[in-house]
């Protein structure tokens, strides 16, 4: 069993110098993994989760629920579904960021939102602590069954490598501007070394994300961790709510899906914000 919950103590002792960090949680075991980590090195945990408008998903009441159990204060932040405000951040994002794909659109649109909570929270600099980049390592992935089924070290580098893997240069990007320091224990070169020559079987027998799950049962709580998804995806709800775009001025070429208005946002084609 790769010593997993020892490695990433480690990094958050190492990174993590404030005696207060904020933990973006989901009901992922990932997530929870950091939150319990940094439990353990006596950090006071700040509890962060988002939902859209009008809908709480699986994963925020899981991130609530274990607030609640822990006696943790939690940080709830709800994501505005109105066009006007979408239709700002996109070309916000888009300009800022660099964001060009559908899933960099999506992905970090909520995150504008939570930053935002924890320098408000905060009052300005803050550490935040967050499972960001464990899929790396499990193959679960459809692309990663069908085509590196025999080269699971070559998926992992193709993820590790790629700067943009789950928005890490633009978790990097804001964190530098609010002055944040973003620990990122899944994506650290000693998470990394763990796995080398791992098969799919050995991380995830007998259940999936095996060692993690192993060297942190005694804190899960059963009704709050689930096999989690990526947060666009799921019950959130967050994909579904940039669909109304295409009812709008914005679909210039009766695009069929919203990927079109993300293209001439980045090509610059569509420049103003709706009304």
């Amino acid at each position: 069993m790769i010593p997993i919950r020892k490695t990433i103590n480690s990094i958050i002792e190492r990174e993590a110098s404030d005696d207060t960090v904020y933990i973006l949680l989901s009901g992922g075991v990932d997530s929870q993994s950091v939150l319990f980590s940094s439990l353990e090195l006596g950090k006071k945990v700040v509890v962060v989760s988002f939902h859209i408008e009008g809908h709480k998903s699986r994963d925020f009441l899981c991130a609530e629920g274990i607030a609640k159990e822990l006696n943790l204060e939690f940080i709830p932040v709800v994501l505005p579904t109105d066009m006007k405000t979408i239709s700002e951040k996109i070309l916000y994002l888009s300009k800022t960021f660099d964001c060009r794909l559908k899933t960099d659109f999506e992905c970090f649109y909520p995150m504008l939102f939570a930053y935002e909570a924890i320098e408000k929270h905060s009052g300005g600099k803050a550490t935040m602590v967050s499972g960001l980049g464990a899929d790396t390592y499990y193959l679960l992935s459809k692309k990663a069954s069908i085509h590196y089924k025999d080269r699971p070290d070559e998926y992992r580098d193709l993820l590790y490598f790629n700067p943009n893997y789950s928005q890490r240069c633009k978790h990097e990007q804001l964190s530098k501007m609010l002055e944040f320091n973003h620990v990122m224990p899944y994506f650290r070169d000693e998470i990394y070394n763990l796995f080398k020559g791992k098969t799919k079987k050995e991380c995830n027998s007998p259940k999936e994300k095996n060692d993690v799950r192993e060297q942190y049962k005694n804190e899960l709580i059963e009704d709050f961790h689930f096999k989690h998804t990526s947060f666009q995806k799921g019950d959130s709800g967050i994909s579904n709510m940039f669909e109304p775009l295409l009812e709008t001025e914005w679909n210039i070429n009766n695009w069929k899906s919203v990927t079109g208005i993300y293209n001439a946002v980045h090509k610059g084609v569509i420049t103003k914000p709706l009304s």
